[in-house]
């Protein structure tokens, strides 16, 4: 799968994220759900380079998530 198509894929997890986040507490859960995702994208690269730029991209979005959930707390 070339590159962009893996971005509309991660760019598609993004923008479930804030629904998900409010189910977190819901079975499966926010981070079963979003690990399946990471690892069905990842699934689909084709060479290390765009594993990595998933890897990187997905990255970023837990630490966005994972510093909204400090401030909350």
């Amino acid at each position: 799968m070339d590159r962009a198509a893996l971005d509309a894929m991660v760019d598609e997890l993004e923008r479930h994220m804030p629904r998900m986040l409010q189910l977190q507490d819901a079975p499966p859960g926010f981070w079963a759900w979003f690990a399946g995702e990471a690892a069905s994208i990842g699934g689909n690269a084709s060479c290390k380079e765009d594993w990595l730029h998933v890897r990187d991209r997905l990255s970023a979005i837990v630490e966005c998530v994972d510093t909204q959930q400090e401030r909350t707390q």
